[in-house]
């Protein structure tokens, strides 16, 4: 019930200290990242389009922002 199944969050400074998924992230009563601190996003800050799971190049990347020849 309180799991985020659509849109994916993340937190750049916590993929910074290590590329990978939290499961904590996924609960929606958390706002933030308990290690760093940072509010999580569920947007791409350039296209601001939402962070979704289906369509996913890397958990650091958006899924729309591509160039000519479909890379991140």
């Amino acid at each position: 019930m309180h799991r985020e199944h659509r849109f994916r969050r993340m937190s750049p400074r916590a993929l910074s200290i290590s590329p990978h998924h939290r499961a904590i992230w996924d609960i929606r009563p958390f706002a933030f990242d308990p290690e760093t601190m940072e509010v999580l996003i569920h947007e791409c800050p350039v296209c601001n389009r939402p962070l979704i799971w289906k369509r996913i190049r890397g958990i650091c990347y958006c899924p729309y922002c591509v160039d000519a020849n479909g890379r991140p």
